[in-house]
């Protein structure tokens, strides 16, 4: 599903960041990249876990389990491919 068709919480907010993100050239640059918790990206991407779990699904080549709390640093990577460098 395209992220702008989606009607909920926390799209808006997930479509600006997207758009900030894309003229960002230093997003697409290519790191190696330390596992993280889901709500330790949500704190560094500015919002809310439940908000961040919404942008998550929205991830096409991004695979999660539900069992695991930690992400993978391949998962860190595509997730900062599709969102871009979380702001300092």
């Amino acid at each position: 599903m395209h992220p702008s068709k989606d009607v909920g919480n926390g799209n808006a907010l997930y479509m600006a960041f997207l758009i900030s993100n894309v003229q960002n050239p230093k997003a697409m640059e290519t790191k190696t990249h330390k596992p993280s918790t889901r709500n330790q990206l949500a704190k560094l991407y500015g919002v809310s876990p439940e908000t961040f779990k919404k942008w998550l699904v929205k991830i096409p080549d991004l695979s999660l389990d539900t069992g695991y709390r930690v992400l993978t640093p391949k998962q860190v990577g595509i997730i900062i491919k599709h969102l871009g460098e979380p702001s300092d």
